[in-house]
């Protein structure tokens, strides 16, 4: 199996917020697409297989996306961006967090969180009634 070496930029102030706590994010990443993530002498690198190093680089563009918005990264966050990934919809995760419904009474914004809930809200917005069935969440 061939590997390959992708380079990643990641600005310094946003490492902490797209990494997690010790790297949990990262290892979560790693983990999921049976890649390495290297970051020394303020260089980060995917090593791994082809498709995968390209996925996982995908994933950190989407997640340094979020970051530049002042989005918190959560593992939620992380979580959905692997299964996007999978998906071939890396992007959609940065549409959802544009996205923005309302503000509550402090200024957090609310934003769907799934494309589920993204469709959902779209349909609102299209259609003057729409029924919404199953459990909620």
């Amino acid at each position: 199996m061939s590997m390959v070496e992708v380079p990643l930029t990641i600005p310094a102030g946003q490492e902490q917020n797209i990494f997690g706590q010790f790297d949990q994010y990262v290892k979560k990443i790693e983990r999921a697409l049976m890649v390495t993530v290297l970051n020394r002498d303020g260089t980060t690198r995917i090593l791994g297989s082809p498709g995968n190093a390209e996925r996982a680089k995908k994933i950190f563009d989407s997640l340094c996306a979020l970051s530049a918005r002042g989005t918190a990264i959560t593992e939620q966050s992380v979580d959905y961006a692997i299964a996007l990934s999978m998906e071939e919809k890396e992007n959609s995760l940065v549409e959802m967090d544009g996205d923005c419904i309302c503000h509550t009474v402090n200024g957090k914004p609310i934003t769907p969180k799934t494309l589920g809930q993204k469709a959902y809200v779209d349909a609102i917005r299209r259609d003057m009634v729409v029924f919404g069935t199953g459990p909620a969440g």
